[in-house]
């Protein structure tokens, strides 16, 4: 994801010179042109790559047991400790809730290794009831959440949290404070039954 938002920036930027220039010679325009196809179809690449990868993880392991060992090649050769807790009884979920669970869950772990300076990651999966509840929260710099600036295009970041969340009939609240870390919280009832509002809460 953080690869596709980079190549997203640089596509834009390429764009924005080639507005700029108006009077440029013929041969620089081409280069800008052929700079821009080229990151497009990097881009373009990049997410169908990402996509191919995330599809595999689940084929042959279970939600529950894929988890860690995605949190430790994110945090591997980092100063970052992750503590992740299961608790409740476990219960079978389709494939697409568990692939866009999975997406959700590897997004906040990357914003977290990348962003929030934490020295601790806590990630709980609580199945109760009636819900299913996956939280993800650090103890790092945290941020103001009325400040968020989207990054890059196409399902990534925190839209596309956002977004995949919707998809499952679910609830992302992204909790934040400078100093106070971040929280990120999927809500999901096991009846799967979208409901139509308020996919995503952002709490200062």
């Amino acid at each position: 994801d953080t690869l596709a938002q980079n190549l997203a920036g640089i596509a834009l930027q390429l764009d924005s010179v080639t507005m700029q220039l108006n009077d440029m010679p013929e041969n620089l325009r081409e280069s800008l042109d052929q700079a821009c196809n080229l990151t497009r179809y990097s881009l373009s690449e990049a997410r169908r790559a990402v996509s191919d990868l995330r599809s595999d993880e689940l084929e042959n392991q279970g939600f529950i047991e894929v988890l860690p060992e995605i949190a430790n090649k994110l945090t591997a050769h980092t100063k970052f400790q992750t503590n992740i807790r299961v608790t409740g009884t476990p219960r079978k979920l389709n494939s697409v809730t568990e692939k866009n669970l999975l997406r959700i869950f590897q997004e906040a772990m990357a914003n977290a290794v990348k962003h929030s300076q934490a020295r601790t990651i806590e990630v709980e999966l609580k199945y109760g009831i009636d819900n299913l509840i996956l939280r993800v929260s650090d103890d790092g710099t945290g941020f103001d959440t009325g400040h968020i600036i989207p990054l890059g295009v196409g399902h990534y970041g925190l839209t596309g949290m956002r977004e995949r969340a919707e998809r499952i009939g679910g609830l992302l609240t992204l909790t934040s404070k400078p100093g106070e870390g971040t929280e990120l919280i999927v809500e999901l009832p096991f009846s799967n039954h979208p409901d139509p509002h308020n996919y995503m809460r952002l709490e200062h």
